[in-house]
């Protein structure tokens, strides 16, 4: 089950290990989401680091650990990025990732974009998955935004959708969620935002809840963290195990 993450891993040391000195920023964070209908509530903590091969290319490699209050699950995810920067936050990129729980591995690939623009900055992204020995198609997509208000409080938010084909029928889940973020410190922040996931398909019983999600996150680095967010399922979709 591990070995994508093993190899993929190693392709990562491989590419850091010459290029240490050009590390360019890293995050460490953790959020916590209640919901309330569904009364559960996932606990995630992620971190990732990037580095760059040339002034316009560089790579980036994220894991991402999730667990759910509802029940014994546990999931995991790893991405490994390729960007083509056009600016210190801004760019271009591919991924490949897995997403993975302790019955089935998920194999992640797509593409994402960010672009800053002074006080705002928008990420969006596209992909899909390939549920080993299943016949479960995944595709995602979402975006998010910040927009800098001043004096460290920024407002932020986002959406995302998660497709599932399945043999029997078809299952979507769009999480909308707004909220904002305050530094509390250089390059340490703290969030909190509002949100709701909605459950919907053919074959399914429709179903929506609110969350309130909460959390913190800390910077490294000339460029105070990372051009893209952490790509899986289990963050777009975060009742998805």
């Amino acid at each position: 089950m591990k070995t994508f993450l093993l190899s993929t891993a190693m392709v990562v040391a491989g590419a850091t290990a010459g290029v240490a000195q050009s590390f360019t920023g890293a995050e460490i964070g953790l959020e916590y989401q209640s919901f309330n209908d569904f009364d559960e509530s996932v606990t995630s903590y992620f971190g990732g680091a990037e580095f760059t091969i040339t002034p316009q290319f560089a790579v980036a490699a994220d894991l991402s650990l999730y667990s759910n209050s509802a029940s014994d699950d546990n999931a995991n995810s790893f991405t490994l990025h390729g960007i083509y920067k056009t600016g210190a936050r801004s760019g271009f990129g591919l991924f490949i990732g897995q997403d993975s729980t302790d019955d089935a591995d998920v194999d992640l690939f797509g593409a994402d974009a960010a672009f800053d623009f002074g006080q705002g900055r928008v990420e969006a992204y596209i992909g899909a998955g390939e549920p080993e020995d299943s016949d479960t198609e995944v595709s995602f997509f979402g975006a998010e935004f910040e927009y800098d208000l001043g004096r460290g409080i920024e407002v932020i938010g986002g959406l995302d959708r998660v497709n599932y084909d399945i043999s029997i029928a078809d299952l979507s889940v769009t999480t909308l969620e707004i909220g904002g973020s305050y530094m509390v410190a250089d390059m340490v922040s703290i969030f909190g935002k509002i949100g709701t996931i909605e459950l919907d398909g053919d074959g399914f019983a429709s179903e929506d809840d609110s969350f309130l999600s909460i959390g913190a996150e800390i910077g490294f680095g000339p460029n105070q963290g990372l051009t893209f967010s952490p790509r899986s399922i289990f963050s777009s979709a975060p009742l998805a195990f």
